[in-house]
């Protein structure tokens, strides 16, 4: 004699159980897309502090190995162009980081392409998808000759992006991030 099978009811799944499954991940969508847009603010804060040192290092290197006592944009050996704003001679990245990079946090004041590259500045144009304006803090990286260091300063605006310390203004005057 053979033994009995088993017949398993194939049933799947209930309404209720898919209502409760599609909850669940409309709750964690919600709460990711909020904290994935901070991580690439704070990416892009980060990519501009960096290409702020990329860009004050090469400028001090051609300083000391060509005994040039204020080298330019024109000489060190990085993408230059006109910045964002259509008003002053910068360095480009490549793909838009949300910072355009020149020699002055001003966007009064524009810089030419002899503007000496020992004051450099990242400012913020950044806008998301909707056309907002995302106003990062505005990174400054100087090299400070009388004491043979590199001094660092930012702005913040009114609305500006901020969260996360990435511009600290109470701290003194070259040391602010």
């Amino acid at each position: 004699m053979y033994p009995k099978t088993l017949k398993i009811k194939n049933t799947g799944f209930s309404l209720v159980e898919l209502v409760i499954v599609i909850a669940v991940l409309a709750i964690l969508t919600a709460v990711s897309i909020p904290a994935f847009t901070h991580i690439t603010k704070w990416a892009k804060v980060a990519n501009a502090k960096s290409n702020l040192m990329l860009i004050i290092r090469e400028c001090i290197s051609y300083k000391s190995l060509n005994g040039d006592a204020n080298p330019t944009f024109a000489d060190i050996p990085l993408g230059k162009t006109i910045n964002s704003y259509g008003d002053s001679y910068g360095i480009n990245f490549g793909t838009h980081d949300g910072f355009t990079y020149n020699t002055t946090i001003s966007s009064d004041m524009p810089t030419r392409i002899d503007s000496s590259c020992l004051r450099v500045a990242a400012k913020s144009n950044s806008t998301n998808g909707l056309g907002q304006t995302f106003l990062f803090p505005h990174f400054e990286i100087y090299y400070d000759i009388n004491l043979d260091k590199i001094q660092k300063n930012c702005v913040t605006q009114a609305g500006a992006y901020n969260k996360g310390n990435l511009c600290n203004t109470s701290k003194p005057y070259g040391q602010q991030w």
